[in-house]
């Protein structure tokens, strides 16, 4: 049987071992990774089955993550993942070696051969940094460049032995730590940890076993195969002539022993590097797949970076924008601020207006109220005059009345004596109507009594509120001539200081200020005395339209009467006219009684009517005078040197206009009177005597 059948065979032996989670067991054909299994089962980093052991000693590969995923838990460098075929036994390994062990002498040659080849063996397999390099060793690194060892051992950021080198030159990559590990300390861009294969020492020798290593743990899968190719062609001459020289009878027994040792011994070694390409090429498969994926990894790095890179520029490009933005706002936000704060002023301005205005209105409405009042108190004045006039007629009525009803009484009792001139004898109806025409007289006389004393009950509140401003203007006036004086004694006092040790300028200043308080303080004692002035005109405005409305309704009164008093004349005149012609004699005295009473009243009331005019026309010329003369006085207070304001003038003429409308008016009525009354003498039956 072949050696190549012999390893199969013990590869086969080997995959049957059947292992469970928690057994010990060896890993590959040395004794130097010994541990327990942890994980059997399937994984993402290669297809089959696969055995995780949790190594005794830290020359594995990981700690139970690969990709990222966990299988199970260890320390770093203490986890492996082989497959079922590289696992033994503990106790198997152990009879091994036990039934191995007898076979050869310590002092054989073959044992000898054995023992070189297991060291062989040995040096090849050994995972171990190189004797020849020890910390403070100067090197060479690849590419040239020198140092000083300064690190050997297994690191966190790969799996293996690695050498950390300090730098001669900047031209590293760390200071002696990687992802927050230290393993020894140097400059920045001194460090730089590189694989023992890549490591010469200056001295040139390069020890054999440092090549083997590194053949071992980097070499192809062709020179791995070549390796076991060359082991097998050395192994295959010893083969042959050992099996003919055991065919041979005579051959000494010495040499068949020899012979048969060391066949043997080749064969365990031949089974051995084959088990140990097989777990190499699995490692190597492992670890290209571990690059092909890092490759990837590291091309979506880079896709990654480049994407970060552009989006960073977008970011940035935004981060100007919105700082642009944020200036603007920040200008807007100043003028914004600007804005409220003027707003705010106005606000003031405007709140400050507005309780002027209250406190106008409060005013106003007390003024209003006062004003109501007093409409109240003429319109009960009305009223009872009205009340008087309704009596006025009623009595003027029953006259009326009486007179129609007077004259055949008066002809049947009175008995009167015509003589031949046409005198008349009266009677007692004679006594009646003049003790009735003495009634309306008086009665008359008591209206005009009460109609002056609500003259006069007016014009005294008209004159106390006109004195009462007159004496508040002298006050202000007063007040004004104090601050001048003030003011005189005040430029005098800074004409004195700046003739004196004191600055010009703060002379100056102190009387720019103390112009400016008093040009305020007068301002606002002509704006106030303005304004007092204006409400009353108005006032007075309103008193003489309600003096005029009562002008009105006096001469409607008026009119009343003497539509009362035709009224009266006529049907009198009217009855005397339709007396028979026997009776003209005897009632002539009571004729000429009537047409004599008439026109006693009537003269009355002409006498009444003109007084009336000419109190009302006074009246009316004194109001006009007032208003003018305020007006004057409110125009010479603000210190003005033109007329009165277009308002004032326009209502101080539509004044004076509706004052002449309302005399030419009473004129005209008092010329219909007097016209009516001539008429109704000259037509009276009583004047002519011979008809």
């Amino acid at each position: 049987m072949s050696v190549i059948s012999d390893s199969e065979q013990v590869g086969d032996k080997t995959s049957s071992y059947e292992c469970s989670i928690g057994d010990q067991v060896y890993v590959g054909k040395h004794s130097d990774r010994i541990g327990v299994v942890a994980f059997i089962g399937t994984t993402q980093f290669a297809p089959g089955e696969w055995i995780g052991v949790r190594l005794n000693a830290p020359n594995g590969k990981n700690d139970g993550t690969v990709d990222g995923i966990r299988y199970f838990d260890c320390e770093p460098q203490y986890g492996l993942f082989t497959r079922r075929n590289l696992l033994r036994p503990i106790a198997e390994l152990a009879m091994q070696q036990s039934t191995r062990s007898p076979g050869l002498a310590p002092n054989t040659p073959g044992a000898v051969s054995a023992a070189g080849q297991r060291r062989s063996s040995d040096n090849v397999d050994s995972p171990t940094i190189p004797q020849g390099l020890r910390l403070g060793d100067r090197v060479q690194v690849s590419g040239g460049r020198l140092g000083v060892i300064r690190y050997i051992g297994p690191t966190d950021f790969a799996s293996g032995e690695w050498v950390g080198v300090e730098l001669d030159e900047a031209s590293g990559k760390n200071d002696g730590s990687v992802s927050g590990r230290r393993y020894f300390s140097c400059k920045p861009n001194h460090g730089l940890f590189s694989a023992p294969a890549k490591v010469t020492p200056l001295n040139g020798k390069s020890s054999s076993r440092l090549l083997r290593s590194s053949a071992g743990r980097i070499g192809s899968r062709e020179s791995l195969l070549s390796a076991s190719s060359n082991f097998s062609s050395v192994s295959r001459p010893h083969l042959r002539p050992l099996t003919t020289q055991q065919r041979k009878p005579n051959a000494a027994p010495g040499t068949r022993s020899y012979g048969g040792a060391s066949v043997q011994a080749l064969e365990n070694l031949v089974r051995e590097k084959e088990a140990h390409i097989e777990q190499l090429l699995q490692e190597f498969e492992m670890e290209r797949a571990e690059m092909a994926k890092i490759t990837v990894e590291r091309e979506q790095v880079e896709t990654e970076v480049v994407s970060q890179r552009s989006l960073i520029s977008q970011l940035t490009a935004q981060i100007d924008q919105l700082q642009m933005t944020v200036n603007q706002m920040a200008e807007e936000n100043n003028k914004l601020k600007l804005r409220v704060h003027e707003e705010a002023k106005k606000t003031e301005e405007l709140q400050f207006r507005l309780e002027e205005e209250n406190i106008d209105k409060a005013t106003l409405e007390a003024q209003k109220a006062d004003t109501d009042e007093r409409i109240f108190e003429l319109e009960e004045a009305l009223a009872a005059a009205k009340e008087t006039n309704e009596r006025m007629e009623e009595e003027l009525q029953r006259f009326r009345s009486s007179l129609p009803a007077d004259a055949p009484r008066e002809g049947s009792a009175s008995q009167p004596v015509v003589g031949p001139a046409g005198d008349t004898v009266t009677g007692s109806s004679e006594v009646e109507t003049d003790a009735r025409v003495q009634e309306a007289i008086a009665r008359a006389n008591a209206l005009e009594e009460k109609l002056q004393a609500l003259q006069k009950q007016m014009d005294p509140e008209a004159f106390q509120l006109v004195e009462s401003k007159d004496a508040e203007i002298k006050n202000l006036q007063k007040t004004i001539l104090a601050l001048q004086g003030d003011l005189l004694r005040t430029e005098k006092t800074l004409l004195k200081r700046a003739s004196g040790d004191g600055p010009l300028s703060e002379v100056l200043e102190a009387e720019a200020v103390l112009t400016s308080a008093l040009q305020n303080q007068h301002k606002a004692l002509s704006d106030e005395e303005e304004k007092r002035r204006a409400d009353e005109i108005n006032v007075l405005v309103e008193k003489l339209s309600a003096t005029e409305a009562e002008l009105q309704s006096a001469n409607a009164r008026v009119a009343d009467l003497q539509n009362q008093l035709s009224s009266a004349v006529l049907p009198a005149s009217a009855e005397t006219t339709t007396l028979p012609t026997g009776f003209e004699s005897a009632h002539a005295p009571s004729q000429s009684l009537k047409s004599v009473a008439p026109d006693q009243l009537v003269e009355e009331l002409q006498l009444r009517l003109a007084k009336e005019e000419k109190a009302s026309s006074a009246e009316s010329e004194a109001w006009t005078n007032r208003l003018l003369q305020m007006a004057e006085e409110l125009r010479k207070l603000k210190g003005l040197q033109v007329e009165p304001d277009e308002a004032t003038a326009t209502a101080l003429s539509q004044m004076s206009i509706k004052l002449l409308e309302a005399e030419a008016e009473l004129s005209q009525k008092d010329a219909q009177l007097r016209t009516l009354l001539k008429s109704r003498t000259v037509d009276s039956p009583g004047s002519p005597p011979g008809k």
